[in-house]
């Protein structure tokens, strides 16, 4: 699954190179912030795998529904939170790379509620 990922991010780079300059750069830029909107996700996934074969281990089947559902209550809490602080702060982080004005923050701000769903499920 890794791999796929990795090539999929790497298919969508270079299809976004024949569509112009602007559109690699907020490309590039956006996926960036999805690899980042990832990590935050990914030590709660370790902490949740980690307690739940724990569990499996000692058979212990309460204590196994209550860390799965907690642990799906927490990423989606996680992603509703990243998705308002992306909401909120949008052309904030596009500031970080971009000037407000120019074509890059144009490209990114037509993608960007796509990328709002991309974050929701990559998170989840």
């Amino acid at each position: 699954m890794g791999v796929w990922g990795w090539w999929a991010f790497e298919i969508f780079t270079l299809i976004a190179s024949y569509l112009g300059g602007e559109v690699l750069a907020g490309q590039t830029i956006m996926r960036s912030l999805g690899l980042l909107t990832f990590m935050i996700p990914v030590g709660f996934s370790m902490a949740t795998t980690i307690k739940v074969g724990h569990f499996i281990g000692i058979a212990n089947l309460p204590a196994i529904q209550y860390y799965f559902y907690t642990s799906m209550c927490l990423a989606i809490a996680v992603a509703a939170a990243q998705i308002l602080a992306l909401m909120l702060a949008e052309t904030g982080f596009q500031s970080i790379f971009t000037t407000k004005d120019s074509d890059v923050a144009k490209q990114m701000h037509l993608a960007w509620p796509l990328f709002m769903v991309f974050v929701f499920f990559d998170t989840t």
